[in-house]
């Protein structure tokens, strides 16, 4: 067994004591040691041990580290697991965890789940957040549009160099994570994509050049639906 699985075990069978051992729910440095094992798990164990607990512990597990957990966790839960959470959080509170996520993530995880419930955990996400996420579900569930991401750049096919680089000081979105690594995508008059350059190679050019000379062609677009 490889070290990583071995300690995965350990730390499911440490999660199972506690949750049939009531005297060891009343132990803190118990809960402070596991809780610090359990959260240096990657989210995707972290989910796994979830998903493994008895359904009848698991609320018990979930109320214990509900108000530590990273909201990706929930990426990697299936259903009925994720409306464990909701009896034991509530729906605010739920709603507020799924709105540090991307709005493609909020889309994975409440894909599922009837258009009431969606609508009511969405009043706790932040408005502009909110809006994108509800024009993805307007789309068909198997259309690409579902899949549509915000998290973009686009600048105008008119633009110099210069343009594009005070247009990026002005409205660089929070959810570009990795700027240096980001593609623009370039449009025309009719706001078509037309091709896409990285911010690297915009900076490798001169403030009055054209962006358009630098573009590299991007030919494939799909319908939405």
């Amino acid at each position: 067994m490889q070290e990583e699985d071995k300690q995965f075990e350990e730390i499911l069978n440490q999660v199972d004591l506690f949750l049939e051992d009531d005297e060891l729910k009343h132990d803190e440095t118990l809960k402070h040691n596991l809780k610090s094992s359990f959260f240096a798990l990657h989210a995707t164990d972290q989910a796994e041990i979830i998903s493994k607990i008895k359904s009848k512990k698991r609320p018990q597990f979930i109320d214990f580290i509900s108000n530590d957990i990273d909201a990706e966790v929930l990426l990697h839960l299936d259903k009925a697991i994720l409306l464990d959470f909701v009896d034991i959080i509530g729906v605010e509170m739920f709603g507020k965890m799924l709105s540090v996520l991307s709005i493609n993530m909020i889309v994975d995880v409440l894909g599922d789940f009837p258009k009431d419930f969606r609508k009511e955990v969405l009043e706790f996400i932040q408005y502009k957040k909110r809006l994108k996420v509800k024009r993805l579900f307007a789309y068909p569930e198997a259309s690409v549009g579902r899949y549509m991401s915000f998290d973009y750049l686009s600048v105008s096919s008119t633009f110099i160099v210069k343009d594009v680089i005070e247009y990026l000081r002005k409205n660089t979105k929070s959810e570009v994570r990795d700027i240096r690594n980001t593609e623009i995508f370039v449009l025309n008059q009719e706001n078509r994509v037309i091709g896409s350059i990285s911010i690297l190679d915009i900076l490798k050019l001169q403030h009055q050049d054209i962006i358009t000379n630098a573009i590299r062609p991007y030919p494939h677009v799909l319908n939405t639906y």
